[in-house]
């Protein structure tokens, strides 16, 4: 079963009735995965990150741009960063299910997310320092190791940090209580 129908027939009811709402499109739901890397170096890396980024979310990234020039960072204007991809709907329940499923799962330093991460705007934020854990990138090893690390941001409907923990542990993503 997919995450969308596993939070349509099962997570909907659960979080109408823990979230005290009438209505099923006032229930708490995840609506955005922020994905972005920065690794910062030469044009190659931030090139190699942009086709991990596309590998690993199956979208294209959008690049990010210095907006100014500052000589102590030797950062020029317009000199490429990083990029993100902002994923929604189908894109963002198959990220989840790969995520949680197998990326989680083969991980063994990964123990759970911490309470303190969540914040009361229904966010939460991880970084994942090694890509390997995604298995489009198992055959790229030699490509990995130029980009550093993934940030992903997960942002819900919620505006209580209760609710939006018993939402992401509904959804199967272990939680530190």
């Amino acid at each position: 079963m997919t995450y969308n129908k596993y939070y349509n027939s099962i997570v909907a009811q659960d979080m109408m009735l823990k979230a005290q709402t009438s209505s099923p499109h006032n229930t708490p739901k995840p609506v955005l995965i922020n994905l972005h890397t920065s690794p910062g170096g030469d044009l190659d890396t931030v090139l190699a990150s942009g086709g991990i980024l596309t590998m690993i979310s199956g979208q294209r990234p959008q690049w990010t741009r210095a907006r100014a020039a500052m000589a102590g960072f030797k950062l020029r204007e317009g000199q490429l960063l990083g990029c993100k991809v902002s994923l929604r709907n189908l894109y963002m329940w198959n990220f989840l299910q790969k995520l949680v499923d197998i990326s989680w799962v083969q991980n063994r330093e990964f123990i759970g997310i911490n309470t303190k991460s969540f914040d009361i705007n229904g966010q939460f934020s991880i970084g994942c320092k090694d890509l390997l854990m995604f298995p489009e990138l198992k055959h790229l090893w030699d490509m990995v190791p130029g980009v550093d690390g993934l940030d992903i941001n997960f942002s819900s409907s919620s505006l209580s940090k209760p609710i939006n923990i018993c939402l992401w542990s509904a959804l199967q993503i272990p939680v530190k209580i």
